[in-house]
């Protein structure tokens, strides 16, 4: 053999020798290689490995050779700028920098030192930069002396840390000297750490062979393993980040190698050596893969996620592997998202996002509608389909129905077992729900369920939600239906070929996917990157039952049951012949046993209107004039007048019949605008029209007899003037409580899972999950502030829906809260104690600010804040600060208590003269929405109504009449307002 020859554990020895040396006698190298494999060796770092593809030049390694510090830093700025790997060389004659003064005499001690130190500085530079960095030792004869002290230098670090220190070793030695170094070569193969041999003489293979099988035979040489090896794939840092505290937390059940890389067919090669690979949804586990993954030694294939639709089960099964899984990692995080995404498309919230910030505070384009009531198809009642139909049903007030092949005892059984959710066909859902929900598992049946035909069937302006697999939807048919306006918005946070874009910041590339890029273009198209998933809780129990998975297989050969009572291991496909549905259906029926929760009613009371007449009017002629109008002409100003005002009233007063005449002013009402009323009976205002002492002596002089406001609060109107001047003033006291405490769910759900980001992150191609980390709303604790009507609707949908420790403040307490189980507190102990608090309290003096820096101090840190209620609550300055400071989290406001100059206003061509309201639009976690809660069709509707009732009332019997919620067994709720005495 010629000078400079290699022998190895594997085929990568010849490249690296190649280059370096210009080796030429391959087929005696290539002889040696193979008679000295052990099989099972186990590599660091995957350094063997990602040596070796280096002899086919798909992943080059290149190598610098290090005398000092500069050296390190410039490898590891080389492995920064090229994202591949690179390999540092230590050897005798250049390490002797890093050892410093004091060691001249001792040159083999002192380039020990300085190796030594070299590796030290490269592992703790190495993650700064996101390196990829080999270690190598290169050693010739003469320096043995220096190498044999390296080695138990490497030892002592291998028994702190269970690893060795350097990646690989190469040695150049005559082959006649083979026998003296059988000692040398035994210790470092005991590590599992790749050496490569370099003969230094001509040599016969075939006498080499024989002494090859005895020097390094498997039985002799295969390290012990105590912990199992795992390669960890599409590996991000928050993955790093938690698998490493759960592996420490349990006692470092595993060694872990992370990859960033997706597992396919051209990186497999990184799992040599390794017990198991680690996986998640993308990763391709097909059939070349899993029979690579067996010649490489891998015995399990770990999923982090409880899908396994891209893992080939009847290859698994022929090559002997396991596979398990995360069954229920975090169900409420998955069916949590999947709420937030249709409450925000509903709401339209990263659109009132994104106008916002440009200025615009608008309600144009972002009318939704009352969630309670309507009906939602929820197509798979497994765990996470049965918590959306809970949080749906029971807080939210919707009729739901649901579809699956297996039923579930817990969806269909009468309350308070189940939740008393009929089970439906497939057709029906799609032809009568106004909300379908995707929970279904990806399969040959399931694949395109929702089709163009499927589409077609379904009622106009159906909004579709899908959670599960991307390959449930047919993607061109959803594109169809959205330009054809029968889908009228789509929440997606699976795409059905995600896999080249998910996880990843593709924003500085071209998005080839032609439909991908199309479905990004749609503004009622709100994709998230498959984060529903993604929240603290989940991450947690996804990384905890991972490597309880991996430790249980290694140590017993099977994976522990979750909670010890669901299978995380996946059972295999029987071979062709044997039958499989039985299996299949037991399977699927034990997977569905739930246990039934308890259940108290929600009540669904539609918001009515009932008339009340003054006594000894006559009751007959009264009806007649509220049905067939008034006998005078009725001029009535209505300012702050949008569009949609204009509309919904005109509409309303066909409907009535009440012959009233409309004046319609965009402009706000005030003292100098009042002259506007001139001759009208009434003014009709809203909530930024500011009715002062002034403005009522205007409206007064004018001949006005009554302000009737769109709106429940009366804070903008001067009462003591008004009933001085004997003008009436009357309100709608409930026009649509549901669409305000639904807008401070969604608020909140949209604030908590980062929804407006997420949208604006994947139309710029950024695919990426960092900065969208949630959590389950699930047992946190919620402070609600203001127990009325809007107060007790949102606790409703926080306690029985999202099952939250809700918590309750208010002067006056409510019977409905304490029947819930919801217990009073003081107001420091909401502050104190609260994850999220949410503010539903009228505006008052001694409400003013009651949200101010004392309180913010005595919070929570990460809390969240929602005031969909009145701006004056909180003080802006004070949750600056408190955002700033870290204290609050985020914060998700409809209304500002300076909003008059800007809400209802596009002033995207100006600037925001206010800096505190500038800076907190340009906050990322604040979410201003521009007094939109009440923005629904049902809550202009029923304003619409109650106005002109108001009006008619009042100009027929000198009183508006009461209004009904929850129809004619209801409570009466007194329109009309007197100042308090």
């Amino acid at each position: 053999m010629g000078e400079g020859d290699v022998s190895s554990t594997d085929s990568a020895a010849v490249m690296i020798q190649k280059r370096q040396r210009g080796i030429q006698t391959r087929k005696a190298l290539m002889s040696i290689q193979e008679s000295c494999k052990v099989p099972g060796v186990k590599t660091r770092d995957c350094a063997w490995v990602l040596l070796s593809t280096a002899i086919n030049d798909r992943c080059p390694v290149k190598f610098f050779p290090c005398t000092n510090s500069d050296d390190c830093v410039a490898a590891l700025q080389e492995a920064k700028n090229t994202r591949r790997p690179v390999a540092i060389q230590f050897s005798c004659a250049d390490s002797h920098e890093f050892a410093g003064e004091g060691l001249e005499n001792d040159q083999f001690q002192a380039a020990q030192l300085g190796a030594v130190s070299g590796a030290f500085l490269v592992r703790h530079l190495a993650p700064a930069y996101g390196a990829t960095v080999l270690l190598h030792v290169n050693c010739q004869e003469a320096d043995l002396p220096w190498l044999w002290g390296l080695l138990e230098l490497d030892g002592c670090y291998y028994a702190e840390r269970g690893e060795p220190m350097f990646s690989s070793f190469s040695v150049q030695i005559p082959s006649w000297k083979i026998h003296e170094y059988r000692t040398f070569f035994e210790k470092i193969k005991a590590r599992g750490t790749p050496l490569h041999v370099s003969l230094v003489d001509e040599a016969d293979p075939s006498v080499l062979q024989p002494l090859s099988d005895r020097l390094l035979a498997p039985t002799a040489y295969a390290p012990v393993e105590t912990v199992a090896k795992v390669a960890v794939f599409s590996a991000k840092s928050y993955d790093v980040d938690w698998l490493r505290n759960a592996n420490k937390v349990q006692g470092r059940p595993a060694k872990l190698f992370f990859h960033d890389l997706m597992l396919s067919e051209k990186t497999v090669h990184l799992a040599a050596g390794c017990f198991a690979v680690c996986t998640f949804v993308n990763d391709d586990v097909n059939a070349t893969v899993v029979k690579a993954l067996k010649k490489k030694g891998v015995k399990l294939v770990a999923l982090r996620c409880a899908g396994f639709n891209n893992v080939d089960l009847d290859q698994v099964r022929d090559s002997g592997l396991k596979v398990c899984r995360v069954p229920a990692y975090s169900p409420d995080a998955v069916s949590e998202h999947a709420v937030a995404l249709m409450l925000s498309l509903n709401r339209k919230i990263p659109q009132a996002w994104k106008k916002t910030q440009s200025g615009n505070f608008t309600l144009e384009g972002q009318l939704g509608f009352d969630m309670v009531g309507k009906r939602v198809g929820i197509v798979g009642t497994g765990k996470i389909g049965s918590i959306a139909a809970r949080i749906l049903k029971r807080g939210f007030g919707c009729e739901v129905v649901g579809y699956d092949k297996f039923k579930n005892p817990y969806i269909m059984n009468e309350e308070p077992e189940g939740l008393g959710i009929p089970y439906v066909e497939l057709d029906e859902l799609f032809a009568t729900c106004d909300i379908i929900s995707l929970h279904a598992p990806l399969l040959p049946a399931t694949k395109h369920m929702i089709n163009a035909e499927a589409i077609n069937n379904m009622k106009k302006g159906v909004i579709i939600v899908n959670t599960s697999r991307g390959g449930l939807i047919d993607t061109r048919a959803l594109l169809e239906g959205l330009k054809s306006h029968r889908v009228s918005a789509a929440g997606l946070d699976v795409y059905e070929d995600e896999g080249d874009y998910f996880f990843e910041d593709c924003s500085q590339e071209m998005i080839d996917d032609d439909i991908l890029a199309r479905l990004l273009t749609f503004p009622n198209v709100t994709l998230t990157a498959h984060q529903a998933f993604f929240t603290k809780e989940a991450l947690n129990e996804i990384s905890n039952t991972t490597l309880r998975n991996i430790a249980g297989v290694y140590e017993k050969g099977t994976a522990p049951k979750q909670f010890g009572k669901l299978d995380t291991e996946v059972e295999l496909p029987q071979k062709r012949g044997a039958s499989k549905s039985a299996k299949k259906a037991s399977a699927l029926k034990t997977a569905l046993k739930k246990d039934p929760a308890n259940i108290i009613e929600v009540d669904e009371a539609n918001v009515g209107f009932v008339r009340q007449v003054s006594p000894g009017t006559d009751k007959k002629k009264a009806f007649v004039k509220a049905q067939t109008g008034i006998v005078s002409p009725l001029r009535v100003a209505v300012f702050s007048c949008k569009p949609y005002d204009r509309d919904s009233l005109v509409s309303m007063d066909r409907s009535l019949s009440t012959g009233i005449e409309f004046v319609c002013h965009d402009v706000q009402l005030s003292a100098e605008t009042a002259s506007l009323a001139q001759g009208c009976y009434a003014v009709c205002v809203f909530v930024n029209d500011d009715v002062d002492e002034a403005c009522v002596e205007a409206l007064s002089g004018l001949g006005v007899k009554l302000i009737a406001l769109r709106c429940a609060g009366f804070n903008n109107v001067h009462l003591e003037k008004a009933e001085e001047l004997g003008i009436g003033v009357c309100r709608v006291p409930a026009y649509s409580p549901y669409a305000v405490a639904e807008h401070a769910i969604t608020l909140m759900t949209s604030l908590n899972r980062r929804i407006p980001q997420a949208w604006a992150k994947t139309r710029s191609g950024n695919f990426s999950l960092d900065g969208q980390l949630g959590f389950d709303m699930t047992g946190k604790k919620v402070g609600v502030i203001g127990t009325g009507k809007i107060g007790q609707i949102a606790a409703t949908i926080l306690k029985r829906g999202y099952e939250c420790d809700v918590i309750a403040y208010d002067v006056f307490k409510s019977p409905v809260i304490e029947e819930m189980g919801i217990k009073y507190v003081e107001l420091d102990e909401i502050f104190r104690t609260s994850d999220v608090i949410t503010i539903h309290a009228p505006l008052m003096p001694a409400t003013h600010h009651m949200v101010n820096r004392a309180a913010i101090e005595k919070m929570k840190p990460g809390v969240l804040i929602i005031n969909t209620s009145r701006g004056g609550l909180i003080d802006t300055k004070a949750l600056l600060w408190g955002l700033k400071q870290k204290i609050v989290g985020g914060a998700g406001l409809d209304v500002f208590e300076e909003e008059a100059d800007y809400f209802f206003n596009d002033l995207s061509n100006e600037f925001v003269d206010n800096d505190d309201f500038a800076r907190l639009l340009a906050l990322p976690n604040v979410i201003i929405t521009a007094h939109q809660a009440f923005f629904t069709k049902e809550a202009l509707k029923e304003i619409a109504k109650t106005t002109l009732n108001n009006i008619v009332g009042f100009y027929n019997d000198g009183v508006s009449p009461k209004q009904q919620p929850g129809g004619p067994t209801g409570p009466c709720l007194e329109t009309m307002v007197k100042p308090q005495k």
